[in-house]
Protein backbone atom coordinates (compact mmCIF):
# COMPACT_ATOMS: atom_id res chain seq x y z
CA UNK A 1 0.00 0.00 0.00
CA UNK A 2 2.68 2.48 -1.02
CA UNK A 3 2.34 5.70 -2.91
CA UNK A 4 2.84 5.80 -6.65
CA UNK A 5 4.78 8.71 -8.02
CA UNK A 6 3.55 10.52 -11.09
CA UNK A 7 6.20 10.56 -13.79
CA UNK A 8 6.26 13.22 -16.49
CA UNK A 9 9.08 12.50 -18.91
CA UNK A 10 12.18 11.95 -16.79
CA UNK A 11 11.02 14.30 -14.05
CA UNK A 12 9.49 12.82 -10.91
CA UNK A 13 6.65 14.71 -9.32
CA UNK A 14 7.98 14.20 -5.77
CA UNK A 15 10.38 16.31 -3.75
CA UNK A 16 13.63 14.35 -3.55
CA UNK A 17 15.22 13.79 -0.14
CA UNK A 18 18.47 15.37 -1.32
CA UNK A 19 16.67 18.74 -1.28
CA UNK A 20 15.59 18.37 2.36
CA UNK A 21 17.59 19.48 5.39
CA UNK A 22 18.57 16.77 7.85
CA UNK A 23 18.17 17.27 11.60
CA UNK A 24 21.90 17.96 12.16
CA UNK A 25 21.89 20.52 9.34
CA UNK A 26 18.92 22.30 10.90
CA UNK A 27 20.85 22.64 14.16
CA UNK A 28 23.90 24.02 12.31
CA UNK A 29 21.96 26.53 10.22
CA UNK A 30 21.41 28.83 13.21
CA UNK A 31 25.16 29.45 13.46
CA UNK A 32 26.57 31.82 10.85
CA UNK A 33 23.41 32.11 8.79
CA UNK A 34 21.72 35.16 7.32
CA UNK A 35 18.36 35.82 8.97
CA UNK A 36 15.46 37.39 7.15
CA UNK A 37 11.89 38.01 8.30
CA UNK A 38 8.80 38.24 6.09
CA UNK A 39 5.01 38.01 6.27
CA UNK A 40 5.07 34.20 6.27
CA UNK A 41 7.92 33.63 8.70
CA UNK A 42 11.60 33.82 9.44
CA UNK A 43 14.08 32.60 6.84
CA UNK A 44 17.55 31.32 7.71
CA UNK A 45 19.94 31.18 4.74
CA UNK A 46 23.39 29.60 4.82
CA UNK A 47 25.73 28.57 2.01
CA UNK A 48 26.07 24.79 1.82
CA UNK A 49 28.73 24.20 -0.87
CA UNK A 50 26.49 21.92 -2.95
CA UNK A 51 25.22 22.46 -6.47
CA UNK A 52 21.64 22.53 -5.17
CA UNK A 53 19.71 24.17 -2.36
CA UNK A 54 18.20 22.27 0.56
CA UNK A 55 15.07 23.25 2.45
CA UNK A 56 13.61 22.79 5.90
CA UNK A 57 10.23 23.92 7.16
CA UNK A 58 9.19 24.37 10.79
CA UNK A 59 5.72 25.20 12.03
CA UNK A 60 5.73 25.74 15.82
CA UNK A 61 2.88 24.48 17.98
CA UNK A 62 2.21 28.15 18.78
CA UNK A 63 1.01 28.56 15.18
CA UNK A 64 -1.63 25.86 15.61
CA UNK A 65 -2.06 23.13 18.17
CA UNK A 66 -3.60 20.92 15.47
CA UNK A 67 -0.97 18.81 13.72
CA UNK A 68 -3.05 18.51 10.54
CA UNK A 69 -2.94 22.31 10.10
CA UNK A 70 0.81 22.43 10.77
CA UNK A 71 1.37 19.60 8.26
CA UNK A 72 -0.85 21.34 5.69
CA UNK A 73 1.30 24.49 5.93
CA UNK A 74 4.47 22.43 5.42
CA UNK A 75 2.96 20.57 2.46
CA UNK A 76 1.88 23.82 0.78
CA UNK A 77 5.36 25.31 1.23
CA UNK A 78 7.01 22.13 -0.02
CA UNK A 79 4.80 22.10 -3.12
CA UNK A 80 5.60 25.73 -3.93
CA UNK A 81 9.33 25.04 -3.58
CA UNK A 82 9.07 21.89 -5.72
CA UNK A 83 7.34 23.80 -8.51
CA UNK A 84 9.85 26.68 -8.41
CA UNK A 85 12.97 24.59 -7.76
CA UNK A 86 14.54 25.42 -11.12
CA UNK A 87 14.18 29.17 -10.38
CA UNK A 88 15.80 29.01 -6.93
CA UNK A 89 19.50 29.86 -6.58
CA UNK A 90 21.65 26.80 -5.85
CA UNK A 91 24.08 26.39 -2.98
CA UNK A 92 21.99 27.39 0.05
CA UNK A 93 20.47 25.71 3.06
CA UNK A 94 17.14 27.42 3.68
CA UNK A 95 15.09 27.00 6.83
CA UNK A 96 11.69 28.66 7.14
CA UNK A 97 9.99 28.99 10.53
CA UNK A 98 6.40 30.00 9.89
CA UNK A 99 4.42 32.66 11.80
CA UNK A 100 0.90 32.47 13.28
CA UNK A 101 -0.51 34.69 10.53
CA UNK A 102 -0.06 31.90 7.99
CA UNK A 103 -3.02 29.98 9.41
CA UNK A 104 -5.45 32.75 8.42
CA UNK A 105 -4.13 33.10 4.85
CA UNK A 106 -5.82 31.56 1.86
CA UNK A 107 -3.74 29.29 -0.36
CA UNK A 108 -3.40 32.00 -2.97
CA UNK A 109 -2.26 34.59 -0.39
CA UNK A 110 0.17 32.09 1.14
CA UNK A 111 1.74 31.25 -2.23
CA UNK A 112 1.99 34.92 -3.17
CA UNK A 113 3.59 35.90 0.15
CA UNK A 114 6.00 32.96 -0.01
CA UNK A 115 7.07 33.86 -3.54
CA UNK A 116 7.55 37.53 -2.57
CA UNK A 117 9.63 36.38 0.40
CA UNK A 118 11.87 34.30 -1.88
CA UNK A 119 12.36 37.31 -4.14
CA UNK A 120 13.07 39.62 -1.20
CA UNK A 121 15.57 37.11 0.24
CA UNK A 122 17.37 37.05 -3.10
CA UNK A 123 17.10 33.31 -3.67
CA UNK A 124 15.19 33.52 -6.96
CA UNK A 125 17.42 33.51 -10.06
CA UNK A 126 17.53 36.86 -11.81
CA UNK A 127 15.10 38.50 -9.41
CA UNK A 128 16.35 40.93 -6.78
CA UNK A 129 14.07 42.92 -4.49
Amino acid sequence: MGYKLLVVGDERMAFSKKFRLKRKDVRNIFIGSRRFSSAVGTFFLKKNGFLFSRFGFAVPVAVSRKSNIRNKIKRMALERVRINLSDIVAGFDILIIFKKEVVNMTKREFYKQLQESFIKAGIFKGLVY
